[in-house]
């Protein structure tokens, strides 16, 4: 079985593993490439994500996809969150209630 297939996102994988601290928020950059910093992570995909797998430690919440504020956030819960079907995600910010790692799978 060949892996990118089996995955059926866009051909391409990154994974990133960050802490958040309560009450701020990181924007991930799936489709551009970058420097890594406190706010800003970068995948570098070369297109939107088509699917995502987001592991939090603590309940967090998606505030932003591309550059839409949400009305509603999107909780992640303690654990594993995954999205696989209907999206294509060029970025999104995550923010911590409380203090979080994050871990997020990005193809």
């Amino acid at each position: 079985m060949v892996v990118e297939n089996y995955f059926q996102g866009n051909g391409r994988r990154q994974n990133k593993k960050f802490d958040v601290s309560a009450g701020n928020s990181v924007t991930c950059h799936f489709h551009n490439d970058g420097t890594d910093d406190t706010q800003n992570k970068y995948y570098d995909l070369n297109q939107a994500a088509r699917k995502l797998s987001i592991i939090a430690t603590a309940i967090s919440s998606i505030t932003k996809i591309g550059n839409v504020e949400l009305d509603s956030p999107v909780t992640l819960g303690i654990g594993e969150n995954t999205f696989t079907e209907g999206i294509e995600w060029g970025r999104i910010t995550v923010k911590a209630d409380a203090a979080c790692n994050f871990e997020i799978l990005a193809y």
